[in-house]
């Protein structure tokens, strides 16, 4: 019974231990995670981060001066906007990472990449001469209708209600989200169903498929998902070009939003402006016509002060001249009485004369000093209330300029439109769109800015995949770390990306112009100081020489840059880059974690490097032939 009991009982006593080994081992794991992250979490939400293209980065609080196109764009102090040193991406640190997989409902996704959050409700065909109903492309076959379900604006300020878009820029149509891969000329019915089809016309409410025994009109009501061909990256991308950096020499801007919005322009395609909700509008308004009322009435009591200190002024002025010419008048009568008195003392006895004229004149004389006092003592009191009057309207113009100068101060103090950034509107105009698409500035979560020749490798697809690791369910995220969450490696944010977890291998296939890869690599912070990878960088096959072999990779606060890596041609027609992430279990340091739970890898603003001179030909080509330069199917 012992020996039985010895043999049957030990090992599964064994096996517990283990099991409650692991068990703890991996508690411990997630608890120092946790512990990091709430460490550094602080700084995950606070302002704005930036990063230019030469590798400067910032972080700040206060973002000024981007209201208008032309507009200085500040953060702190950094200069955003400068031709000498292009800005790389900018990113909203309040906002939280969106999942357009599980927050939309509704959503098409464009050839390029783009998305626009909304339902597709209408398809609105061209008029029999090939011209669209609205005005727009020449070539354009129609306009699929949109009722968008995050917030855009046209110009205007007003709320799009609905958007045309280009059907032949579309990838996919979801009308109801679901568990499907994108799977070309597929349409998935909302009970599950799919069915696989060779073409496909728009319909006003409906589509149109041939299939390949039979044709079959689908209203949009009964389909979940519309897959449509996967069209070309690079076809799509250089027709993208030739429209948006026609001379390969404007910079590509993109923005996602919040709300799960994606979409891309250029330079030459970009706005910026000032709104605010229509009832915070008409109170600032109401406000400022209340001041504006106020200071054009002080300044026409200050006109009307000036005008009647003038004439004051004036009126004194011909008042004293008057008082001036009257004792002249006074002189010229003092004379003639004196002469017509000279002539009767003429006529007197000759001893007689002497004595009188000289009474005469004396008495002249008497009265004209006393005259002049007279007049003088008239003129003093006549100037003395004249300045009175002068000083007392003088004295009101710097009153009322003190009054208008306060008020002016009081309507400044009221809400600024273009220094709030809540109030900001940036618009891009993407190609798939037949109007300019206006966001609020505070719903962008990233703003990208590339160089035609920059190409993030997140804009690819890959053509293969490969998961290997211990813990099944993981898939590789775009622009996310392998969670579906914000992407950040040694505490600082990622613009864009790759996150997988070890053991992952992707395959992306690239054509000759592309010369050259560089990323950053690193575990991601939701690690802390756990995980040890691996990776290593291939051309064309998985094995052999590496062109790039990472050291050990052990926390998130190791990040290294792979540097430019020159790409070699194709090999039997194929030119492949494979990122290879390893779980380095073989000589990894010690004090790694000894399992892969923790091998949250990174590939960090992964970026392929193209030929300017094919680059050009490439836009030529399609600025000079765009019918037969066209995305094609893959």
């Amino acid at each position: 019974m012992c020996y039985c009991l010895g043999n049957g009982f030990e090992p599964r006593v064994n096996l517990m231990r283990n099991e409650l080994s692991c068990i703890l081992l991996i508690t411990g794991l997630v608890l120092a995670s946790v512990q990091f992250l709430m460490q550094t979490a602080s700084a995950q939400n606070q302002g704005y981060e930036a990063l230019f293209a030469d590798g400067t980065r910032v972080h700040g609080r206060t973002l000024i001066g981007w209201y208008k196109k032309d507009g200085q764009a500040r953060l702190d102090q950094a200069v955003l906007n400068q031709s000498a040193k292009p800005l790389r991406w900018l990113r909203n640190l309040k906002l939280e990472v969106s999942s357009p997989d599980r927050q939309l409902r509704a959503y098409i996704e464009l050839q390029n990449g783009d998305r626009l959050p909304g339902l597709v409700s209408a398809f609105e065909k061209a008029d029999a001469n090939g011209t669209p109903q609205t005005p727009g492309a020449k070539s354009a076959i129609g306009w699929l209708v949109v009722k968008p379900s995050v917030d855009l604006f046209a110009a205007s300020g007003q709320r799009h209600q609905q958007l045309k878009l280009d059907p032949r820029s579309v990838r996919r149509v979801v009308w109801q989200a679901g568990p499907w891969p994108f799977s070309a000329k597929t349409l998935i019915f909302r009970d599950g169903r799919q069915v696989r089809f060779i073409g496909l016309r728009w319909l006003k409410d409906s589509v149109k498929l041939l299939l390949a025994d039979e044709v079959k009109k689908v209203p949009f009501t009964e389909i979940a998902q519309l897959h449509l061909a996967d069209l070309d990256f690079w076809d799509v991308y250089f027709s993208e070009l030739s429209r948006l950096s026609p001379k390969g020499n404007d910079r590509l801007i993109r923005f996602e939003t919040a709300g799960g919005l994606l979409m891309t322009g250029s330079q030459s395609r970009f706005d910026a402006g000032t709104h605010l909700p229509p009832e915070q509008r008409e109170k600032r308004n109401k406000d400022l016509r209340r001041y504006d009322e106020r200071i054009r009435s002080y300044q026409k009591r200050r006109e009307s002060a000036l005008a009647r200190f003038k004439e004051a002024e004036g009126r004194t002025q011909k008042t004293l001249e008057k008082y001036k010419k009257t004792y002249e008048q006074d002189k010229a009568n003092s004379a003639k009485r004196l002469a017509k008195r000279e002539k009767d003392i003429a006529k007197l006895p000759k001893d007689k004369r002497k004595n009188e004229l000289k009474k005469a004149r004396d008495k002249e004389k008497k009265w004209l000093d006393q005259m002049k006092r007279t007049r003088q003592k008239t003129i003093d009191n006549f100037a003395r209330n004249a300045k009175r009057t002068q000083d007392r309207n003088q004295k009101q113009i710097p009153q009322i300029d003190r009054q208008i100068a306060d008020l002016k101060k009081q309507r400044d103090k009221l809400p600024s439109i273009s220094g709030d950034s809540a109030h900001w509107q940036h618009m891009l105009h993407p190609l798939w769109s037949l109007e300019p698409i206006w966001v609020r500035f505070s719903s962008i979560r990233t703003r990208w800015e590339f160089a035609p020749h920059e190409v993030p490798l997140t804009r690819l697809n890959p053509v293969r995949t490969a998961q290997r690791s211990l813990w099944a369910g993981w898939h590789w995220q775009r622009d996310r770390n392998v969670r579906g969450e914000a992407m950040r490696s040694d505490q600082q944010a990622s613009g864009w990306g790759i996150g997988v977890h070890a053991d992952n291998t992707l395959w992306f296939e690239l054509p000759p112009f592309v010369r050259s890869f560089q990323a950053r690599i690193g575990l991601d912070d939701s690690v802390g100081t756990g995980g040890c990878v691996r990776v290593r960088i291939f051309a064309n096959v998985p094995e052999g020489k590496p062109l790039y072999e990472s050291p050990f990779l052990v926390g998130s606060q190791q990040v290294i840059d792979t540097g430019l890596i020159d790409l070699p041609g194709p090999v039997d027609g194929r030119r492949l880059l494979i990122l290879v992430t390893d779980q380095a279990h073989q000589g990894r340091p010690q004090g790694a974690d000894p399992l892969d739970i923790r091998d949250e890898f990174n590939w960090i603003e992964p970026v392929l490097g193209l030929d300017p001179k094919h680059l050009q030909t490439e836009i030529q080509k399609r600025l000079t032939h765009p019918d037969s330069s066209g995305a094609k199917p893959k």
